[in-house]
């Protein structure tokens, strides 16, 4: 019973490893991980706020480039005090007028461009929030997989263990086994009861973390067995894709808003203009004289003679923006550049040394737990040397599964980089 046991045990862990190859099935009960991040996407209130926002910034875009209300005027002038009689001197009358502002040069339509610029990089902005949640959604799911699971195996092993107490301590009533052997195979057995503790508490904190993304409604669905399959392929992971990542999008919109006040500010040199028409009507004269009406046009405009203090430093700030902001899209580059490499040596590490388990490490421990049982069994060799091999062989088959997970993390952390296939 023992053997076989033992045996269905190591095939379920190899299969639990393979399966990272095999695409997620869509089961209505269970919750997997292309579901997590479509439920996440759906209910995330700041990705609502960056859409917001980029409207916001594009309907100022219109206002920006549209001139200013005119200006509407009604009144009355020059009415003598004495009588307040509105034909009694000749220039009483009765003004309407409007006037009309024109700023600067083409300073209409450089402002308009900056806000579409600040919409764009709020766009961008919502870009990013799509990567980040979709990378942080996959971790999350991916670490509540490894405790759910890790807690299978050791499920599967505890067993092992309660089977080798019931050998043990039928070998000692027979005279064939040492009391020591008993005790630490029981020693061994609340140890894995300890684990399974700890592997709970562990869950507990994944769930706990995934929830906030998706919700109490789905956090309560089993998640799916099976790992997604995932883009292996060398050209998803060029680092040319990192050009149209969304963090250079924000920051290359923002050297644009920065190069539009530039413009802004060498506007300034050239005038503001106002046009004024007024009409002025009269009342006759008590001796009924007739009274022409009045119309008057006037045209203003600022002068920007005194530039030193004014005008010019404006553009010389404007300028200091343009290049911080130049030099914060190079920093942002090699930022991501740097991140890239990281996380490239991550999978390709993970990758390999998942690989091996599988292939290798599993297969050595699985030979090894047989041999040591099977020396215990014919009495050649020692109880100790057998806990140690099942130890060993429970610590390997967890350290492969943490290694797959792990692999696809970094594999989340790539794809946030270089974006979706």
């Amino acid at each position: 019973m023992w053997l076989h046991i033992k045996q269905a045990t190591v095939v379920g862990i190899v299969a639990l490893i393979l399966i990272s190859n095999v695409q997620a099935e869509n089961l209505p009960q269970t919750l997997s991980m292309q579901e997590a991040v479509a439920i996440a996407l759906k209910n995330d209130p700041i990705l609502v706020s960056l859409q917001d926002k980029e409207q916001a910034f594009r309907e100022s875009s219109v206002a920006s480039g549209a001139l200013p209300d005119p200006n509407i005027k009604f009144g009355f002038m020059n009415y003598p005090t004495d009588t307040y009689k509105s034909n009694q001197e000749p220039m009483t009358q009765t003004q309407l007028g409007i006037s009309q502002m024109f700023p600067a040069g083409d300073s209409l339509q450089f402002k308009a461009s900056r806000q579409l610029d600040f919409a764009n990089a709020e766009q961008a902005k919502a870009l990013n929030q799509q990567r980040m949640l979709i990378r942080k959604t996959r971790k999350a799911w991916l670490e509540l997989y490894y405790w759910t699971h890790a807690l299978k195996v050791v499920k599967e092993n505890r067993q092992l263990f309660r089977n080798l107490v019931n050998v043990t301590e039928s070998n000692y009533a027979a005279g064939r086994q040492r009391q020591q052997d008993v005790i630490r195979a029981e020693l061994e057995l609340e140890l894995l009861a300890d684990k399974e503790l700890d592997i709970l508490a562990s869950i507990k904190k994944a769930k706990s973390k995934l929830e906030k993304l998706i919700g109490n409604e789905f956090i309560q669905q089993p998640l799916s067995d099976n790992l997604p399959a995932i883009n292996t392929a060398r050209n998803f992971l060029e680092p040319e894709k990192l050009n149209s990542h969304p963090l250079l999008q924000v920051t290359s919109a923002m050297v644009d808003a920065r190069k539009n006040g530039v413009e802004i500010a060498k506007q300034s040199y050239k005038p503001n203009w106002m046009v004024d028409l007024t009409y002025g009507q009269r009342d006759d004269a008590p001796n009924g004289t007739d009274r022409a009406d009045f119309l008057s046009a006037m045209v203003k405009f600022s002068v920007p003679l005194f530039s030193g203090n004014l005008q010019d430093r404006k553009v010389a700030a404007s300028k200091r923006r343009h290049h911080a902001a130049l030099n914060q899209l190079e920093d942002k580059k090699r930022e991501l550049i740097q991140m890239y490499k990281s996380n490239l040596s991550d999978y390709e590490q993970y990758s390999k040394r998942s690989e091996r388990y599988k292939k290798v490490l599993l297969v050595k421990a699985n030979e090894n737990s047989d041999a040591a049982l099977s020396s215990y069994q014919s009495d050649r060799g020692k109880f100790t040397e057998l806990i140690r091999a099942q130890m060993t062989e429970l610590n390997m088959q967890l350290k492969a599964l943490r290694l797959e997970v792990n692999r696809y993390k970094s594999h989340s952390d790539l794809t946030y980089l270089v974006g979706e296939q």
